[in-house]
């Protein structure tokens, strides 16, 4: 149960989120010509920002109310979460 725990943890799946939608970018860089393609990576990018829009607020959330959280383990993936983040709030400006 503890490894569970440790697994569905915000900072793993903060990560897990980076990375989709890192792969997801490359992926449609990668094939811009094919629809099929292009139209899953879309969605799959979509839906890998929710999650770290989400997972990223709760993340400050925790770290900017409990003291002993704020880690370098906790640190790291919220900031590269909100800079994954930032090019995409400008883009919508």
């Amino acid at each position: 149960m503890a490894a569970f725990r440790k697994l569905m943890s915000t900072t793993v799946l903060t990560w897990l989120a980076i990375g989709i939608s890192v792969a997801a970018a490359g992926i449609l860089f990668t094939f811009p010509a094919d629809p099929m393609v292009w139209h899953a990576a879309t969605w799959t990018l979509v839906a890998a920002l929710c999650g770290l829009l989400v997972l990223v607020v709760v993340l400050g959330y925790v770290m900017a109310t409990n003291q002993s959280s704020r880690t370098w383990r906790r640190v790291t993936p919220f900031l590269i979460g909100v800079a994954c983040l930032v090019p995409v709030a400008v883009g919508l400006f």
